[in-house]
């Protein structure tokens, strides 16, 4: 089995570093992410996605409601073409 290490902030959350891929793969992003084991979602700043070129305006994208530590958020959900740690 392969083990990868991650590197914890000062405030104990577990930081990687994630690569975030256009549609057509013509570019591609590095972000800090944390990682959360138990989400089934990756929370990714819009302004990102829309540089890479995913429409965030589209009306026919699904939108979900968050619960936060701040109160309830609405969301839309894309699936991006590749996101790698």
């Amino acid at each position: 089995m392969r083990q990868t290490r991650f590197a914890l902030s000062p405030d104990k959350l577990i930081m990687v570093q994630a690569t975030i891929y256009a549609l057509d793969y013509s570019k591609h992003v590095t972000v800090d992410l944390i990682l959360d084991t138990g989400a089934s979602l990756t929370t990714i700043n819009p302004d990102i996605l829309s540089d890479l070129g995913y429409d965030l305006s589209d009306p026919n994208l699904r939108r979900i409601d968050f619960i936060t530590a701040n109160g309830i958020t609405n969301a839309e959900i894309i699936a991006v073409s590749r996101l790698q740690v």
